[in-house]
């Protein structure tokens, strides 16, 4: 008899109102960015595995991929999460043979982890040589040592919806449930190129 509303869970679920980040458009916003950045070769580093917003990201960017011949996805890794898995996830990739040009990581923390990995461990420039972009837009990836590229969680709206369908079910249990889905946006800075200029 509890009301419980799902935060970036939940979304393909009908049993409870949930309110939730679109992947989706997310995905599509990230794909279209790299590719009119002129990337070709595409890592993906994903955290957990069980969060229906990045499942919906992770997932559209591979279809799109696939489907594009100007690029390739060259890695698609999952639990790989935080400062230290970034940082030697990158070198393995470089080690691997087939090393992106851009990786896209579900946590700033890796992404920073990647960034450090690939300027101090393998004497590369970013974003020259590798673009990283993040997720979540925590304050240090604001920080000019690291200037990330990130995806920029609209957290008032996320929480004054929770707040009006968790009100409106007190006010009435009967009410059907509601799934919102906020659109986040790229914060665009310094760990990835500027789009690349038109005809």
């Amino acid at each position: 008899g509890v009301p419980v509303r799902l935060v970036n869970r939940g979304a393909h679920v009908t049993a409870t109102s949930a309110v939730s980040l679109d992947g989706v458009h997310l995905g599509h916003q990230v794909t279209d960015y790299l590719l009119a950045c002129g990337h070709r070769r595409i890592a993906l580093l994903r955290g957990r595995p069980d969060i229906d917003f990045t499942t919906d990201v992770m997932n559209t960017i591979t279809d799109r991929i696939s489907r594009t011949d100007s690029c390739k996805l060259t890695a698609n890794l999952v639990n790989v999460l935080g400062y230290e898995a970034g940082r030697r996830a990158i070198g393995e990739l470089f080690a691997a043979g087939d090393p992106p040009d851009a990786v896209f990581c579900t946590y700033d923390d890796t992404a920073i982890g990647v960034m450090d990995g690939a300027r101090f461990d393998l004497g590369l420039k970013v974003p020259d040589q590798l673009a990283v972009i993040g997720n979540g837009n925590r304050a240090v990836s604001s920080w000019a040592s690291h200037e990330l590229t990130t995806v920029g969680y609209p957290c008032d709206e996320i929480v004054d919806n929770c707040m009006r369908i968790l009100m409106a079910q007190l006010e009435n249990s009967d009410r059907p449930h509601e799934v919102v889905l906020i659109r986040p946006d790229l914060v665009i800075r310094g760990s990835s190129r500027p789009l690349s200029p038109g005809p």
